[in-house]
């Protein structure tokens, strides 16, 4: 079936289990705009969401606000808020990412917090965790608090100059 085949809207599919044959139920949503999604498996093609809450969910050219999952595959997708035991994000864009496990391809990240994270070609902005690959974030937890001090601090020091010149209590 080709893509302009792909009937528009929500149905029910079945898909293959990765590292299996076994084909199993899911929710499939092609074209559409929804408001909160809530089943075992979700698979998105061209849609976006307000909120989700899935065992699994495969986003295609997608977007979402919020998701909380056990297992998230965006391929070519953004999120807001992703909340998961495995992530991977190829060619994808993310806020924040929360996950056990999460494996990154030509992604972005503001926040990435993993135990185990595989970063490949990919930009984060603060990471905590552990990782292997490419990883070369902007920030680190420690090196975002330190930045943070040193705003407060000039704040604190261009209010007090501002004060001393202009006379203002």
């Amino acid at each position: 079936m080709s893509e302009g085949d792909k009937p528009r809207g929500i149905h029910e599919t079945t898909y293959k289990q990765p590292a299996s044959r076994e084909e199993a139920p899911a929710t499939a949503a092609n074209q559409v705009s929804l408001q909160n999604v809530e089943a075992e498996t979700v698979m998105m093609d061209r849609s976006a969401s307000e909120r989700m809450q899935a065992e699994r969910v495969i986003m295609d050219r997608s977007a979402a606000k919020s998701i909380e999952t056990k297992s998230a595959q965006l391929d070519r997708s953004a999120v807001a808020s992703l909340g998961t035991e495995n992530a991977v994000l190829l060619r994808s864009s993310a806020v924040q990412v929360v996950a056990e496990e999460a494996r990154l391809n030509r992604s972005r990240a503001m926040i990435l917090s993993a135990g185990n994270a595989e970063i490949e070609n990919s930009r984060i902005v603060v990471f905590t965790g552990s990782a292997s690959g490419d990883v070369r974030p902007v920030f680190t937890a420690v090196t975002a608090a330190i930045a943070g001090v040193a705003a407060g601090l000039t704040v604190l020091l261009l209010n007090g100059l501002l004060r001393a010149i202009f006379g203002r209590d």
